[in-house]
Formats: structure tokens, C-alpha cells, sequence
């Protein structure tokens, strides 16, 4: 016959080992996945950046430039096999091979002028090529091609695979070994019951099971054993102890509508705590208790309050409570009740032989089926684990759990309610600001302008002569201009007619020729997918404002020369990617400054976004630039055609 020791250690064993060669194949898997398509990006950025810096070399016939260009390509990239450039006949200029073109590679790989690349996987002699067709100057100078080895990714791959078998040989080692140990603790307890059964079986009811091993379900198992033992042995006293538990069920009685009655008149948490659990020390006839709650990020239990006298709960120690018995009545969300301390061998050594006679209770403090506190309840009294106590102390958990639950509800609302009204205050101080901002472009600019108009108006008065009128009407007319285009500014920073009229493309077309022209800096702007469509007006006037906010740091902080912007519709998604190539800054540290004018050009536009459920990031590195990701999604929403 097999022993159970081996027999475990077999099934940890075949668990193992299957269970490594399972992740090892899904390592695999995984890492030529995601190293491939690593690949296949670097080789799309490279095609891209030969396309882009081969195009004044082919418009100028400077072939030097173009093989200088890609033999550079190739010493700087290792995973790079070749690289060569077709003209717009698809013949090619200049290559990389040293021993000459290799045949139909030029015609393998196509690409329509349309596309932005072409991506093909060869497979050759030395294992798949990743070949990567970029049109240059949209195709209108020919085609860079590109191909990339996958050499380095089986090297990857096959490193990785050597490591996960060998850490599977290792773990499988050591869990053969935590088998053998764990079996021979299981069964130690088991030899021993069985010893008790026997004795019970023979008539001997004085022998008990110890239950010195564990707190687990042959700790239970033996608990109940020893149960059954002492009910046999009382059997007799159940008669006369039946008067008293009537009597001790009607108080019980009295003490939920009186429990009842403590939750429902307050909501301050502490204040219910106390009264609930004096009331329940007083029900019990025990000495003292304590409450813990879990804490708001839910990680552990925290102490909140305590009622009676714990001169006899010296010792417990705090570090044995939060990691011991607390901790496991919360995770199994079951009371545990142990009636006799002097039972259990570390209770009794910390009591220095005195913990007989004492009594412990862990109550689960439950909402529905989540649990969110604990209660310890202790005393000289004896208090039995039977099923009348554990369900009176499972029905007190359930109400003090739900008093918790209504108290930590109306906590949230308070604390929702106060973000509330302070995000209310930033919204009306940002409407000031912008009221200030106004009113100092038009006292600035307008008003000093309308002055001199003014002026002018009476030297036109004052004049003598009539060239000296036209001299003077010549200037008021170009101040005028200046009137009219800064009151054209102003109006279109508050709200552009065109957005309206035609949308958010045409909007940010005028909007950033406008502002480009304003500030001397070159921004690319590319919008795809927005062809004969409208957006709902709350998504283009976000992402309006969004890109206008960020133009407006660039120019004031960023010290920007050039920004990109790209907005294209995905699916069932608006994606916006807005970046410059400025001095760039610290976000967190922005954020937490008193710089109360970047940070709330930043909050704005993050809540501007959330109120359409959409998804905003910033990355920026002092040096590097700053680039604005804003995801919007469109599902649900009502798309209009044009």
C-alpha cells in the first residue's frame, strides 16, 4: 500500500513539472510575440527615418548621400541585413548587398502610395526577415525598403528557455522537499486521532485529541472530537441547563433590539463601536473586547475601540493579534471561539500557567458576505463554541458590520461632497481668471489701441492740409487692423465659428496656421479619419481646447521651434497625440508646486476629458520635450455625416 506522504509528494511532483513546462511554453510564445512585433516596430521607425532623410538626397541625385545614408543604417542597427531604395519605376538606386542584388527581393515587398508602409516576413536560409516598405515623399521618389533579422529574438528566446527549465528543475526540487515535510506535520495529528478513536471505542472518555498542531481543519476536527467527548460526559446536565439557556436566549433577544436600536441613532463610528460593544461585554459576561476595522486601503486591521478591563490580556501582544488570529477570522470570514486557553500552548506560556478557566472569541464583522472589522471578545467566563453561541456572535458581527458599512458610506459621502465643492472653487476661480486674462487683452491692446484711434481722429481734426489728412487716415487705418485682429483673437480663443460651421479639423487648421503665424513656430498638423463626419460637439470642443491649452504652454513655457499634432479616429476612438520639442519639465513635480497657472492648465484639461469619459496622459523630461496623449471613446456616441 502506498503511503499518503508519498503519494502527495507524486502529485506536487507531476504539478510541478507540468506546471513548468507550461509556462515555459507560453514564455516562448510570449516572447516571440512580443519581440516580433518589437522588431517589426524598429524596422518601421527605421524604414521611416531612411524615407525621411532620403528624400532631398533624391530630389537632389545625391546617390553618395543615399549609400553613405543606408550603409550608416546598417553598422548602427545590428538586427539590420539590408537596406535599399527604389526609384518611382521601382528600379533600384543603391543597396547595401556586397554581393549584388539577390534576385525578386525587389518585387516582393510592394506598396501603394497610400500606405504609410508595407510590412512582409521572408523566410531565407538564415530564418525569417522582416522587410519593411516605406513610400518616400508618398511614393512620389520611390520606396525604402528595409529588412530585419530575427536572429536576436532566437537567441532571446533560447536563453530564456534554458533559464525557466533550469528555475523548474530547481522549484520542483524544493517543492518535493516542502512535500515531505508538510506530509509528515499533516499526518503526525492524523496517527495521533486515530490513537483517541480507539480509546473511545474501548469506553475511555477521559482521553481527548491535543490540539497543540494547528488552527486548521484537523485543529477543528480534533476540536469537535474533544466536543463530543465532553457532551457525552455532560449529557446528564443538559436537563438543568435547559432553564438557563431560556432564560440567557431572551437576553440575547433584548440585546439585538437594543444593538438595533444603538446603530440606528448616530453615524459616528466610534460613538456606535463603544455602545455595541458595551452592550455586548454586558450580554456575554465577559471582561473585555476590541474591535478592529479594516482600514480604507483594505490591507490590514486596524484598532479603533475597546471597552472593559485587560489587566488578564497582558498577554497579547498587538504584532500577535494583527498577524494571528485577527488576521485569519478575517480572511476565513468565520468566528472562531476557544473556550479553554489553557488548550492551547502558546496562550497558556504567555499567561504563565494562568490561562485556565478564560475564554476567547473572533468575531467576523460582516456586510452582506465582505468583511470589514473583527471582533476579539475575552473573559474568565467560560464561553462554549457551540451553535447557539457562535450564531448569537455571528447575528452581533452582521449588525455591528453593517453600522460599519453605513458609517464608512456616510464618510465617503462627506469626503466626495467636499471634493466636490473644492473642485467647484477651481472651476470658478479658473472662470475668473479667465475673465482677468480678458480683461487685460482688451485694457492692453484694445483699449490703448482705440485710444491712439482716438488720437488720431483728432489730428485728422486739426489738420491743414489735405495730404496731411490721407497721411493721417492711412494710419488710423492700420491701426484699426490691429483693432480688428485683436478682437479676432480674442474671439477665437473663446469660442471659433468654424468649429461649429465645419468641425474639429478645419478648426484646428485655422486655429494652428493662425498660431504658428503668431509665434514663429512650425506645427504639423495631420487629422485622420475625419473626412465627412462630425463628431459630437462635447468631444470636438474637448479636444479643441485640449489641443489650445497645449499650444499655449508650448509658446509660453516650453521655448518650443516645432509641435506635432495628431488626431485620428480609431475604431471606436478618438486618438490625439500632441508634441513639441521644447525644454520639457517634471510632471509630478509641476503638479505638487504652487505654480497655481501650469498646474491648472494641466487639471483642466484632465477634467475637461474625464467629463466625457476619455483618458489623458503627459509625458515630459526636463530636456526632451512634452508630448499630450488624449484618448476619447466614441462607442454610444451619435457620429453625424457630412
Amino acid at each position: 500500500m502506498v503511503s499518503l506522504r508519498f503519494k502527495i509528494m507524486g502529485i506536487v511532483l507531476f504539478l510541478l513539472v507540468l506546471l513548468g513546462l507550461w509556462i515555459t511554453m507560453q514564455m516562448r510564445a510570449t516572447l516571440n510575440t512580443s519581440l516580433g512585433n518589437q522588431l517589426e516596430k524598429q524596422g518601421i521607425s527605421l524604414g521611416r527615418d531612411v524615407a525621411a532623410r532620403s528624400t532631398d538626397y533624391i530630389f537632389t541625385n545625391n546617390l553618395f548621400a543615399l549609400h553613405e545614408l543606408i550603409q550608416d543604417t546598417v553598422r548602427n542597427n545590428e538586427d539590420v541585413r539590408y537596406v535599399f531604395i527604389l526609384d518611382q519605376k521601382g528600379e533600384v538606386v543603391v543597396h547595401t548587398f556586397k554581393q549584388g542584388m539577390p534576385e525578386g527581393l525587389r518585387t516582393v515587398n510592394r506598396v501603394n502610395n497610400s500606405d504609410r508602409y508595407q510590412v512582409k516576413i521572408l523566410e531565407t536560409e538564415e530564418g525569417l526577415i522582416y522587410d519593411i516598405a516605406v513610400p518616400i515623399f508618398d511614393g512620389r521618389a520611390g520606396v525604402a525598403r528595409v529588412g530585419l533579422s530575427e536572429k536576436s529574438i532566437r537567441e532571446i528566446v533560447i536563453a530564456t528557455t534554458r533559464s525557466l527549465m533550469l528555475s523548474t528543475m530547481i522549484v520542483s526540487m524544493i517543492g518535493v522537499l516542502a512535500a515531505y515535510a508538510l506530509t509528515a506535520l499533516l499526518t503526525a495529528p492524523v496517527n495521533e486521532m486515530v490513537q483517541v478513536t480507539r480509546a473511545v471505542a474501548q469506553g475511555n472518555l477521559n482521553k481527548q485529541v491535543r490540539v497543540w498542531w494547528a488552527k486548521d481543519e484537523i485543529g477543528q476536527l480534533a476540536q469537535a472530537f474533544n466536543s463530543m467527548i465532553i457532551s457525552l460526559q455532560k449529557s446528564r446536565q443538559e436537563t438543568e441547563d435547559f432553564s438557563r439557556q431560556v432564560v440567557k436566549r431572551n437576553q440575547e433577544l433584548a440585546a439585538y433590539n437594543t444593538i438595533a436600536a444603538i446603530v440606528g441613532q448616530s453615524l459616528n463610528l466610534k460613538v456606535i463601536l463603544s455602545e455595541v460593544l458595551a452592550k455586548i461585554l454586558e450580554t456575554t459576561q465577559l471582561s473585555f473586547g476590541k474591535v478592529f476595522v479594516l482600514s480604507p486601503e483594505g490591507e490590514k486591521m486596524a484598532p479603533i475601540v475597546q471597552q472593559g478591563e485587560q489587566a488578564n490580556l497582558n498577554f497579547f501582544k498587538e504584532p500577535m493579534l494583527g498577524e494571528g488570529i485577527v488576521e485569519l477570522v478575517a480572511n476565513q470570514g468565520e468566528p472562531v471561539i476557544i473556550p479553554d486557553l489553557s488548550e492551547v500552548p502558546q496562550f497558556a506560556l504567555n499567561m504563565d500557567g494562568q490561562a485556565g478557566g478564560f475564554s476567547l472569541a473572533v468575531v467576523p464583522l460582516k456586510s452582506k458576505t465582505r468583511v470589514v472589522g473583527v471582533m476579539l471578545l475575552f473573559g474568565s467566563e467560560g464561553l462554549s463554541g457551540n451553535e447557539a453561541n457562535m450564531q448569537l456572535l455571528t447575528t452581533f458581527g452582521r449588525q455591528i458590520g453593517v453600522a460599519i458599512e453605513n458609517a464608512t458610506l456616510w464618510e465617503e459621502l462627506k469626503a466626495k461632497e467636499e471634493l466636490r465643492t473644492k473642485l467647484l472653487e477651481k472651476v470658478i476661480s479658473a472662470q475668473e481668471e479667465e475673465r482677468k486674462r480678458i480683461a487685460r487683452e482688451l485694457h492692453d491692446q484694445t483699449s490703448q489701441s482705440l485710444t491712439s484711434l482716438k488720437l488720431g481722429l483728432k489730428l485728422i481734426s486739426e489738420a491743414c492740409t489735405l495730404e496731411e489728412v490721407k497721411e493721417r487716415v492711412d494710419e488710423l487705418r492700420t491701426v484699426t487692423n490691429g483693432i480688428l485682429e485683436d478682437l479676432h483673437d480674442l474671439a477665437l480663443e473663446l469660442r471659433p465659428s468654424v468649429l461649429d460651421d465645419l468641425g474639429l479639423e478645419a478648426a484646428l487648421q485655422r486655429y494652428t496656421k493662425d498660431w504658428s503665424k503668431k509665434f514663429s513656430i512650425e506645427v504639423d498638423l495631420h487629422c485622420s479619419g475625419l473626412v465627412n463626419f462630425r463628431l459630437p460637439p462635447q468631444v470636438e470642443t474637448t479636444v479643441y481646447r485640449v489641443v489650445q491649452e497645449t499650444l499655449t504652454n508650448a509658446a509660453r513655457y516650453a521655448r518650443a521651434t516645432a509641435v506635432s499634432i495628431i488626431v485620428e479616429r480609431r475604431d471606436n476612438s478618438l486618438v490625439t497625440i500632441i508634441e513639441d520639442d521644447g525644454v520639457g519639465f517634471e510632471v509630478q513635480r509641476v503638479r505638487r508646486s504652487p505654480l497655481e497657472a501650469k498646474k491648472l492648465g494641466i487639471f483642466g484639461m484632465e477634467e475637461r476629458v474625464s467629463l466625457i469619459d476619455g483618458s489623458f496622459a503627459i509625458e515630459s523630461e526636463p530636456g526632451a520635450g512634452t508630448t499630450v496623449y488624449v484618448k476619447v471613446p466614441l462607442e454610444g456616441m451619435v457620429i453625424n455625416h457630412d
